[in-house]
């Protein structure tokens, strides 16, 4: 089973002004195609996929929304955030 192609999009509105420390970005869609040729049981497929889809970082975080927490060091030090 191998894929054909994949392709990954997404939509963002930015507003930034890294210069004026005023930078605000958002996501605001994403959609994910994977195409497969394959000769293998469709009822396969669909099982390694919907399990591919699972073991995915990124979409669970997507798709259960979960917390985000960022810190930052400067020689070994947190540098304070805004």
């Amino acid at each position: 089973m191998g894929a054909k192609s994949r392709q990954a999009t997404s939509s963002s509105r930015s507003t930034s002004k890294v210069l004026d420390d005023s930078v605000t970005d958002a996501m605001l869609a994403a959609e994910t195609t994977l195409e497969i040729d394959s000769p293998s049981d469709p009822a396969q497929v669909t099982r390694v996929v919907r399990n591919a889809k699972r073991g995915c970082f990124v979409l669970q975080a997507l798709f259960n929304l979960v917390p985000v927490t960022a810190e930052t060091l400067l020689n070994g030090q947190p540098l304070a955030s805004s």
